[in-house]
């Protein structure tokens, strides 16, 4: 009989109150998870893996209305062309409705047209970015500068009355920074210092503190009189002057810099 009672110790079953809750924290455990996958509860479902990313799409631009907004040298899209405001007059006439007329420069052709804006309409600023290239040759049969992307190696024309007097001044091999538009160049940025040869010197009769210089572009610049041919100036980014004569050092240095602004 005492062996029977130990039997029945033994098997006795475990209290109901502790199945069920080991049964409810299962239960829960197991929500919380597929909670998880189904996107429940805040935490975002896994989702299947896309077959392709879909392209970049460009970033709008600010809009600009007419006339409060507008200003000169602001670069707009009108009717889906980039230009550039170089002038404006807005005014009104008696009872009507007033009116802004322009002088706009188109961003890729160079062209200059009038055009007249609505009070109240609204246009996009043009949205641009940069990318690292060369100058590589002129084109004379379309009047346009051509530039090499230097990661792609493609190459894009910039029309001549865009760079204005800046493209007198490129050379081969150039380093640059291309302004794009969509796919279309509309603007550069000489990142180096822009360094030419003197190619002749002409003393000035009337004034010994000058010289005139033929530099090896073409152009023709007044420059120190101590100026000889073979030597290496600094010309200044905005006006085209002669800043200095540089020394064999600041020109192996500004080779240097100009190889660290390029990855070189």
């Amino acid at each position: 009989m005492a062996a029977s009672k130990v039997i029945l110790h033994c098997r006795r079953p475990r209290p109901q109150g502790l199945v069920l809750a080991a049964l409810a924290a299962a239960a829960a455990s197991a929500a919380f998870c597929c909670s998880c996958f189904a996107g429940g509860h805040g935490v975002p479902a896994l989702r299947p893996a896309a077959a392709g990313r879909l392209p970049l799409i460009a970033r709008q631009g600010n809009m600009i209305q007419i006339p409060g907004d507008i200003k000169n040298g602001q670069r707009l899209i009108i009717e889906g062309i980039p230009v550039s405001v170089m002038e404006f007059l807005s005014k009104k006439q008696g009872k009507g409705v007033a009116f802004t007329k322009a002088k706009l420069r188109n961003l890729v052709t160079g062209a200059i047209v009038e055009k007249t804006l609505s009070s109240g309409s609204k246009f996009e600023e043009v949205e641009t970015f940069f990318k690292r290239g060369t100058f590589s040759y002129f084109d004379e049969q379309t009047n346009s500068y051509v530039l090499m992307d230097t990661e792609t190696f493609e190459t894009f024309p910039i029309a001549a009355d865009i760079l204005g007097e800046l493209g007198e001044w490129l050379t081969e091999g150039m380093y640059m920074e291309l302004e794009s538009w969509e796919t279309k160049v509309i603007g550069v940025k000489v990142k180096g210092d822009l360094i030419l040869e003197v190619a002749g010197v002409t003393p000035m009769k009337d004034n010994k503190r000058d010289c005139t210089c033929v530099l090896s572009n073409g152009i023709t610049r007044s420059g120190p009189p101590y100026l000889q041919v073979g030597d290496k100036v600094l010309i200044d980014k905005t006006d085209f002057r002669i800043i200095k004569r540089l020394s064999a050092e600041e020109v192996a240095a500004s080779a240097v810099q100009e190889a660290n602004l390029n990855g070189a």
